[in-house]
């Protein structure tokens, strides 16, 4: 992805630290540029999708780490046929990438959640359900690490936003045969999300200095 270091003046947005404790596996950032003719637009972005500890236990080194969310993002390694699979973690992306004055973060939470317990389901059925998401995900996960995992990363170091509806398949909210790429899904299935939230990295006062 590509980070920026530069700017000397913090942007106006919620600080990650706010919204941290809310963000859940499965909610979307979105990491793009200002639009010169829209202010509301943006322009050249790439959507990731959050994991944590309770889908990916080994993102883990120590206790101290499981509040931490963590990005999921996949692309083309460079002059190989193998795909990268990586975990970054979401505070130190949002603060790298939030220095630059053209870029701009979106957090986009999904309304209903599929790790939510459901209305009228049982505590055991609950728990297998839970226990065959995290398997389904982790399967996932070695698929995009494969030759050809199926999705948009096919190209030399293009990072792929489509896993974001591979994951979505996987849980449901979309079906097996959805025609539809990652770009689109914030517009095609809008009554998926909530209404999107801008984020800033740590301690913006606007004007001031790093």
């Amino acid at each position: 992805m590509g980070c920026c270091f530069g700017s000397d003046k913090y942007k106006p947005g919620t600080r990650l630290s706010e919204i941290q404790a809310t963000i859940r596996p499965f909610d979307i950032f979105v990491f793009g540029e200002k639009s010169n003719n829209d202010e509301k637009a943006i322009v050249n972005n790439y959507m990731t999708i959050v994991i944590n500890y309770d889908i990916f236990p080994f993102l883990i080194k120590s206790n101290e780490q499981k509040s931490i969310p963590f990005i999921w993002e996949s692309r083309k390694r460079a002059n190989s046929e193998n795909i990268e699979t990586k975990c970054l973690k979401l505070p130190e992306l949002v603060d790298i990438y939030d220095k630059q004055q053209k870029n701009i973060v979106q957090y986009i939470k999904l309304k209903n959640n599929p790790l939510d317990r459901k209305d009228g389901e049982g505590e055991a059925d609950w728990v297998v359900r839970l226990q065959t998401i995290r398997t389904n995900m982790l399967e996932l996960y070695r698929q995009t690490q494969k030759e050809d995992c199926g999705c948009c990363c096919s190209k030399e170091g293009n990072l792929c936003s489509d896993i974001i509806v591979q994951v979505y398949k996987f849980l449901s909210l979309l079906s097996d045969d959805a025609q539809i790429n990652a770009d689109n899904i914030l517009t095609e299935f809008q009554q998926l999300f909530e209404n999107p939230i801008i984020i800033t990295r740590e301690w913006p006062r606007l004007g001031g200095q790093i």
